[in-house]
């Protein structure tokens, strides 16, 4: 049912960089667990029928999401759900503040949402290069905070690119682009943009009717 349900994977110890794939043709991946890739230029790849996948335990009380932290270096992360209605990003966290080098985010959905349920990423100094896309939904009910660099954010979806959600430019000179592509579309709905110093280049887009 799942590529990993639950569980630690630490790579804390080792500052060479290094190379996690967790992948599948059809399963949920990675549900309600952590990946620790510590120092050095690592690469994770996440790709299943749906992506990263927390849950709300009862027992517990709250929520169980799905983190990846990402330590010192240019890292490359890469989530894809390739299912019908499969989110690359529910109820999950990508951590990259403690980075800054510059990483390269690359969240897509083939035709459900790219992130959703109070998914983040937070990606730290450097310039960053964050691209969420989905069939339906780039970002819903969600947020991105860049941090500070020259960063590239593009935001793409079908029916809205991002709705009731949040998105930080962070301090720099930014490039952020929120594009829906389906007619009647809209681009960016019940959102917040913060842009921080810097000289900036926001464009929203949507399609009409």
């Amino acid at each position: 049912k799942f590529g990993m349900d639950g569980g630690l994977i630490d790579g804390t110890a080792d500052a060479l960089g290094d190379t996690y794939n967790i992948l599948s043709a059809n399963a949920a991946m990675v549900h309600g667990a952590q990946i620790h890739a510590g120092n050095g230029d690592d690469a994770v790849t996440i790709k299943g029928g749906s992506g990263m996948g927390g849950y709300d335990d009862g027992d517990l009380g709250a929520r169980v999401p799905t983190t990846v932290h990402l330590g010192a270096g240019a890292d490359v992360v890469t989530v894809t759900a390739t299912g019908k209605a499969g989110s690359a990003m529910s109820q999950s966290l990508i951590d990259g503040t403690a980075d800054d080098k510059g990483d390269v985010y690359t969240i897509s959905s083939a035709l459900g949402t790219g992130m959703e349920r109070g998914s983040e990423i937070l990606a730290g100094g450097g310039d960053d290069t964050i691209s969420v896309s989905g069939g339906s939904y780039g970002v819903h009910g969600s947020s991105i905070a860049a941090g500070a660099g020259d960063d590239n954010i593009h935001v793409k979806g079908s029916l809205y690119g991002i709705h009731i959600s949040s998105l930080d430019a962070g301090a720099g000179d930014e490039t952020v682009s929120i594009e829906a592509t389906a007619a009647g579309s809209t681009g960016a709905r019940l959102t917040t943009f913060t842009l921080g110093d810097g000289h900036d280049n926001l464009s929203i887009s949507g399609v009409g009717i």
